[in-house]
């Protein structure tokens, strides 16, 4: 299970890390790639406390950052995905 594996790999690396980054973990692992809207209706996180937990796992480089164009006028699309973590599809 996502959860179990998520855990082993924090224990054995020894790593510190807060609840929100766990559970920001544990979302991108199993949904995939999320914009920074989606990960806070999944945890009913602040969009502050997501994005600022995002950048340290980032400075980490445990999640990563890409932005996909939509084809339309405006910005394009940021999406949040797992980056060194072995954690898709390991249920």
């Amino acid at each position: 299970m996502i959860v179990k594996n998520l855990f082993e790999l924090i224990s054995s690396a020894n790593l510190f890390m807060t609840p929100i980054q766990f559970n920001l973990l544990k979302t991108l692992g199993q949904n995939g790639p999320l914009t920074r809207k989606d990960i806070c209706e999944k945890l009913d996180a602040p969009w502050t406390t997501a994005f600022d937990n995002l950048l340290k796992l980032e400075k980490k480089e445990y999640v990563k950052r890409f932005s996909v164009e939509t084809g339309l006028r405006g910005r394009p699309k940021v999406f949040w995905d797992i980056d060194k973590l072995d954690l898709k599809n390991n249920t």
